[in-house]
């Protein structure tokens, strides 16, 4: 999943809860700041063994997350 928003404080704390909350792990993240922009890339699953393969799925979590991250 790849990230844009404006860094602040906390933003990196604030989207792994997210993650943990709905049951996904990250298995790495790429993150960069670059003109007070947060650019951020994470590899997720559900578990170890399967990954987040059915696209509804990820749009959800997508708009949840932005969701989260507008608030």
């Amino acid at each position: 999943m790849d990230l844009q928003a404006p860094d602040r404080a906390g933003l990196l704390y604030l989207v792994a809860d997210f993650f943990t909350e709905n049951g996904i792990q990250v298995l790495s993240a790429r993150v960069t700041t670059e003109k007070g922009a947060a650019l951020d890339t994470f590899y997720l699953c559900l578990d170890t063994e399967r990954r987040l393969e059915k696209e509804t799925y990820r749009v959800g979590l997508a708009r949840k997350l932005q969701k989260l991250l507008e608030s």
